[in-house]
């Protein structure tokens, strides 16, 4: 399977109405990316932007008395590909090429530049712009990714646009420029779901092949309660909330079994998340909320709760409640691309 062969995830993912609601974009600013994502992402952005830019259609007025608009929204153009280049040096060692683009990626250029070719001379000079403006809104959601990856890692890599600014609001009445919009919003959407089919390529290339998972320094052991790291704890007294998360140790790419101590008359919180969860209780007594139903359980019971289920377990007996959580979080932690409570 090819990342265009995992593109066509319309019911998942559908184009958005505007760029600001473009899943690629909302990931990037919000810093929601991986390095291995920006590596991905950016390379791409800037060769599709940079390739359409050069169409002859956009090349055309080289003088700034032919459109003095559309002159100087490719002279800044030309600098926003400068800012590109610089970008994509920060967070990948390669840049992609004519002969390397993505087939959709490549789709999107040649489409839009049909569009430029058959639009009326009126209308080109509007639809030079909105290129441009999409690689201005574009830029500045790799420049902030880029920007909350240096401070999370003590660094500062690139300082955000500050020559030049967006071209500003576009006249899109006419159809081929409303056109050229659908087409970048698509290119958009794409990208997103050839995204995250490049964030699981590595694993599902490595179950395809047989690859064992064995490691030699982590032969097999018997896990048990005690021998992991605590990876949450909360104490609320006001809301009878009290409980505390051991993972145990072991290199998964898709299990994450966790073991939850529960105080007895204790809560753990009410959540939901993108991993589903199979409670096997260890010890203690309780009942546990799976969506709108409380399940009266006890040691050696299991109950199964689904993914974005609300879950809530409440210890009812006089004894601490134990009980083995597994998860897929290894899993659904890289197919999900938002903010994600591991918990």
């Amino acid at each position: 399977m090819t990342a265009e062969q995992a593109t066509d995830t319309s019911v998942i993912d559908p184009p958005a109405s505007d760029l600001n609601e473009a899943s690629t974009l909302r990931a990037l600013s919000a810093g929601w990316t991986t390095a291995q994502d920006r590596a991905f992402l950016v390379p791409i952005l800037n060769w599709a932007f940079a390739a359409m830019l050069d169409g002859p259609v956009i090349q055309a007025p080289h003088n700034e008395g032919d459109d003095p608009l559309a002159y100087a929204a490719v002279f800044f153009g030309k600098h926003l590909v400068d800012r590109f280049n610089t970008a994509t040096d920060k967070v990948s060692p390669a840049r992609v090429t004519d002969l390397t683009a993505p087939t959709f990626a490549k789709h999107f250029v040649t489409s839009g530049q049909e569009l430029f070719n058959s639009a009326p001379a009126r209308t080109r000079s509007a639809m030079i712009r909105a290129h441009v403006d999409f690689g201005f809104q574009v830029l500045t959601a790799v420049e902030k990714s880029i920007i909350r990856a240096a401070i999370d890692d003590g660094d500062h890599l690139v300082e955000p646009v500050r020559h030049g600014k967006s071209t500003g609001p576009v006249a899109t009445e006419d159809k081929a420029a409303q056109d050229l919009i659908v087409c970048q919003l698509k290119f958009l959407a794409d990208l997103h779901a050839a995204l995250r089919f490049n964030r699981l390529e590595a694993a599902s290339n490595r179950i395809q092949a047989r690859r064992s998972l064995e490691r030699s320094d982590e032969p097999p052991i018997a896990l048990h309660p005690g021998m992991g790291e605590i990876m949450f704890e909360e104490a609320d007294d006001t809301r009878e909330i009290r409980f505390a998360v051991e993972r145990y140790p072991m290199t998964a790419e898709v299990l994450d079994p966790r073991v939850v101590r529960i105080p007895p008359g204790k809560f753990n919180n009410r959540h939901k998340h993108a991993h589903e969860t199979l409670f096997y209780f260890i010890s203690g007594a309780g009942r546990i909320l799976v969506g709108d139903t409380w399940v009266p359980v006890k040691q050696g019971d299991a109950v199964f709760s689904p993914r974005w289920a609300i879950h809530q377990t409440h210890n009812t007996g006089s004894e601490e409640l134990v009980l083995l959580a597994i998860t897929d979080y290894y899993l659904t932690n890289q197919v999900y691309i938002g903010r994600y409570d591991k918990i």
